[in-house]
């Protein structure tokens, strides 16, 4: 099934694999790219993978030897921007040694952005072309967010390639609708409950999982994104012990207040925790 034009907000000129509509030439660009998102390579990258590791685990020992409390959410986004800009642009963004936010690449608006225009197809292109002009603060950062990051692509595409060139009707799938379907998953669908996955008639059910999309669009960023989700989870639980740094809130965990509830999101695409993650470390 192709994209629809909702995509096309995504791209500019020259469409990315991410937004790129025609399936011939998404299957030819997948193919090309494949090898740097399969296992193989990344186990060859493990090295890059361990490095960050080693300074997330310091960062966490750092707060511990403080008895310091610390945004849990933040170093685990800063982890991941420093991996992604080893694996995809030849060099770490350092945003974990630095502690500095302006580092991390505005993906965040270039995605809102994209959201936006591509929310009205017949307009995108118009919209596109018009909106940089508008004298608007909050326009103006979306799009010097999306310039920040086809600049840093520019860049990165410079470096390795070392100056050489080179009528129908749509039919929309939304993932969080997809997901909390009662039909598929019951009336618990919006409650977290790991342990649901312990019931082999729900495990029956991952096949309907679609977070990484599915089929020749499934997102090529999959394989990446699960090593590092098992690796650096399962280092940091074995090492360290984290527990919410209010003490009202750990209150409101041992009563049972927030059981089966999920906190505030915020949303681009991609749902994210809406505000920190405050919490305590300490060695097991």
């Amino acid at each position: 099934m192709p994209k629809t034009e909702f995509y096309d907000a995504y791209g500019a000129a020259h469409p990315n694999v991410f937004g790129m509509r025609d399936e011939a030439l998404h299957s030819v660009r997948r193919r090309h790219m494949s090898h740097s998102f399969s296992m193989a390579y990344i186990k060859d990258m493990e090295n890059y993978l361990d490095g960050n590791i080693q300074i997330q685990k310091d960062e966490i020992q750092s707060h511990i030897n403080r008895n310091e409390t610390f945004d849990l959410k933040k170093i685990l986004h800063y982890y991941v921007i420093d991996v992604l800009g080893e694996l995809a642009f030849s060099q770490s963004f350092a945003v974990q040694q630095s502690d500095d936010e302006s580092r991390v690449p505005p993906v965040v608006e270039h995605s809102l952005l994209a959201a936006v225009t591509g929310s009205w197809p017949m307009m995108t292109m118009a919209l596109k072309k018009y909106l940089p002009y508008v004298p608007h603060a909050g326009l103006k950062s979306l799009f010097a967010g999306r310039k920040a990051c086809a600049d840093l692509a520019s860049v990165s595409i410079d470096r390795r390639l070392a100056g050489l060139s080179v009528a129908k009707t749509s039919l929309t799938v939304c993932n969080h609708a997809f997901h909390h379907n009662p039909v598929v998953w019951g009336e618990v669908h919006n409650i977290f409950n790991p342990t649901r996955w312990d019931e082999p008639s729900i495990t029956a059910k991952s096949r309907l999982l679609m977070h990484f999309g599915l089929g020749g669009r499934q997102c090529i960023g999959k394989t990446v994104a699960t090593a590092n989700i098992y690796k650096l989870l399962s280092t940091l639980l074995r090492e360290f012990q984290f527990v919410l740094a209010s003490e009202q809130e750990r209150a409101g965990v041992a009563n049972g207040l927030y059981k089966g509830k999920i906190p505030e999101m915020f949303s681009v695409g991609i749902s994210d925790l809406k505000g920190p993650l405050l919490v305590r470390a300490r060695n097991r």
